[in-house]
């Protein structure tokens, strides 16, 4: 196992990234989807295996695809470029050269997987070079690299000839470097929480499961804790059966069903505890006749830790499974129970057995998730007063809720009269009821398309989302409608460099599209610009890594230590080709991925007050629709609708301009309907005419 000499919250911020791209790709396993999508070659790539902390060269995580592709994964949250064979980066390239030495038959891929936090000659220069060699294997010297990547593909060749000559004693020659590099990939998977792919990690599950997405995936990142800790090896039926029973098809209700009874839980803990056993036994020691025993109920890779069988408990460390007169969720229950049977265990001795939990059973991750799903298949119940033996009606004042799960019966949850209880049932407590939202709106929402869409969207909302939760108080989102279908011009600015490079002038993260003139016109301003500033001994400059733009005194403050300015030299128009946009463009959507609702029946958009509702998260539907309905708003059965690019939603944007209807992304009203929160998109025309007004003011005062 390979091993860090950094401590502290760098390395438990790195292990937990590394148990999150594992949840990540144990979700891909479990849904069978083609991470091809989101990672290295071209798919299918359809996991059957996932392997952690392996006797590999590159050793985090190895997956094993249908196909027979293996990826190697390195997994490091924050890495930068270096020549030094023991920094984290030359540990990982070292890794990388090993296993390539060692390659056998079948395609195996070496995976660099890091977060958005890296240096960005690492997710931006490393992964060009590496697809540029792939693209073009024979030819990729002669691509034109930028400044920047020349220096970065100089010192992994530096790097890559240093570990080549201390591992086979040979030089390194072209064909050597070309080779290796055509199996390289760099990998950005943004994966904390509240980032991208988490954010279609959760929407994946939610698509399959019944309980909340987010125990699921919590209960999937313990794992991968525990799965490396153990070294395992996941199949596919390891994953199925952690996770199938999730998927149980909940009962439909039926007309007969009493709906106001809404949802029925557990009240004597506030929620269904799921990750404890307290059994009353035979004993297991001969100076006593019976015995209390409480014990965790799921091991730490989610799976039981003992099984229930014809009135006897079975647990692996006993000689042999014990007569079990009493099962429950706490030691209430065992309470109750002996209360009720004091004639029978009165005269008997009775030993307690309580565990020292470390932490409380019924938080981990496996135990809440569990207790989410049998709260799901109670409130699905067609019946819920019906008793889950025998059928009849339950109106005891104080029935008891159960859980059966012993082998053979299945998996229920339900009430049950007192005198049906059977000895293996799992009393979970008294119930109480409770309101259900029935969220619908995902029925015909692209969920692959989201997912694939968020990992490199929202660029520009993402920040300003970020300032709203800041200011706690709305906030307006200038957008030009001029940028709708910009796709249609031919031109652009290029902005030639001190050092010999060129940038492309861009607009949201994308290289600028304008007709002829505006070209013309835009390079013109750009060159006058550009003297002022020379002459003020100020330039206008990039730096090296980044790409900032601006003032060297302002850009020489922010840019990162190992980045230089370079100066700008001249602007001119170019002819704007899809190769450049590869190259200088950032690829990323500036707004888009973001969903808006309809009305199912007559598909109209829905609307409050003269303004669209847009959400820039499809999982805080059901907040937002409960925050609506609060405020006035009647909405009938909703369907989301995704608006997948910056262009949809130009025009998306227009339209409703043109229709005199607003626009607000995630809308937050008080009882009152006055908005509190939310991000309202306003066009620049408006703003320009609002700075207009304001400057006329304050020259009025002034005068």
């Amino acid at each position: 196992m390979s091993t860090s000499t950094g401590g502290g919250k760098a390395t438990n911020a790195g292990v937990e990234f590394q148990q999150r791209v594992a949840a990540f790709f144990l979700t891909s396993m479990w849904l069978r989807f083609d991470v091809a999508e989101f990672v290295g070659p071209a798919g299918p790539l359809i996991i059957e295996e996932v392997a952690f902390e392996t006797k590999d060269e590159i050793d985090d995580i190895r997956l094993t695809c249908r196909n027979g592709v293996r990826l190697f994964l390195q997994v490091k949250r924050k890495v930068s470029l270096s020549e030094t064979v023991d920094s984290e980066f030359g540990g990982a390239i070292s890794q990388f050269v090993r296993q390539s030495l060692l390659r056998q038959s079948g395609q195996q891929e070496y995976l660099l997987v890091t977060s958005s936090d890296s240096s960005r000659k690492v997710t931006n220069d490393l992964k060009r070079i590496t697809n540029a060699v792939r693209e073009s294997p024979d030819q990729y010297a002669t691509v034109p690299f930028n400044a920047s990547e020349t220096d970065t593909l100089s010192r992994l060749r530096a790097l890559f000839d240093r570990i080549i000559l201390e591992e086979t004693g040979h030089v390194a020659n072209v064909d050597d470097f070309r080779d290796f590099a055509l199996h390289v990939y760099v990998e950005c998977l943004d994966v904390s929480a509240g980032q991208p792919l988490e954010k279609a990690s959760l929407l994946f599950l939610a698509t399959k499961v019944s309980i909340s997405t987010t125990l699921l995936w919590s209960l999937l990142i313990a794992n991968s804790l525990t799965y490396a800790s153990t070294r395992a090896v996941v199949g596919v039926g390891i994953i199925d059966g952690l996770l199938n029973p999730f998927t149980v098809p909940l009962d439909q209700p039926d007309s007969g069903r009493d709906e106001s009874l809404g949802r029925l839980v557990f009240s004597e803990q506030g929620h269904w505890m799921a990750g404890k056993e307290v059994v009353l036994i035979d004993s297991l020691a001969p100076e006593f006749d019976f015995m209390i025993v409480e014990m965790a109920r799921f091991a730490e890779d989610g799976t039981c830790r003992f099984q229930f069988k014809d009135g006897f408990i079975h647990v692996p460390k006993w000689e042999s499974p014990q007569r079990v007169y009493c099962r429950s969720a706490t030691s209430l229950g065992v309470e109750r129970f002996l209360e009720r049977n004091e004639s029978q265990f009165k005269q008997g001795k009775i030993a307690i057995v309580a565990s020292n939990f470390v932490s409380d059973p019924n938080e981990s991750p496996a135990a809440l998730a569990h207790g989410q799903l049998c709260e799901k298949k109670l409130a699905a119940r067609n019946r819920p007063m019906d008793c889950i033996h025998c059928g009849s009606i339950v109106n005891e004042a104080k029935a008891e809720l159960l859980e059966v799960d012993e082998e053979g019966l299945g998996h229920v949850v339900g009430l049950c009269h007192l005198q049906c209880i059977r000895a293996t049932d799992r009393v979970v407590g008294v119930c109480e009821v409770r309101g259900e939202m029935i969220q619908p709106f995902l029925a015909r929402f692209d969920v692959r398309l989201w997912a694939q869409k968020i990992r490199n969207g929202q660029f520009g909302l993402r920040s300003a989302l970020e300032e709203m939760e800041k200011r706690g108080i709305p906030v307006r989102l200038v957008h030009n409608v001029e940028n709708a279908d910009r796709e249609q011009y031919s031109y652009c600015v290029n902005v030639r460099l001190s050092d010999g490079t060129t940038r492309y002038v861009t607009a949201r993260a994308k290289i600028d599209r304008m007709s002829k003139a505006e070209a013309e016109y835009k390079a013109g301003q750009m060159n006058e610009w550009f003297r002022r500033q020379k002459a003020a001994n100020d330039p206008l400059c990039y730096t090296s890594s980044k790409f900032t733009f601006g003032v060297y005194s302002l850009v020489l403050a922010t840019k990162d230590a190992d980045e230089e300015c370079i100066e700008c030299v001249s602007a001119e128009v170019a002819r704007y080709s899809a190769v450049a946009e590869e190259q200088y463009g950032k690829g990323n959507e500036w707004y888009a991925p973001v969903c808006y609702l309809i009305d199912e029946e007559s598909e109209r958009t829905v609307t409050m007050g003269g303004v669209v509702l847009l959400l820039s998260n499809p999982l805080g539907v059901a907040a937002y629709l409960d925050n609506w309905k609060k405020s006035g708003l009647e909405l009938g059965n909703c369907l989301l609708q995704l608006i997948d690019d910056d262009n949809a939603f130009d025009r998306f944007v227009s339209r409703c301009e043109s229709d005199g209807l607003g626009v607000i992304i995630d809308p937050l009203c008080d009882a009152n309907g006055n908005l509190i929160k939310g991000l309202i998109v306003e066009s620049m025309d408006s703003a320009q005419a609002k700075l207009r007004l304001a400057e006329s003011s304050d020259q009025d005062r002034d005068s």
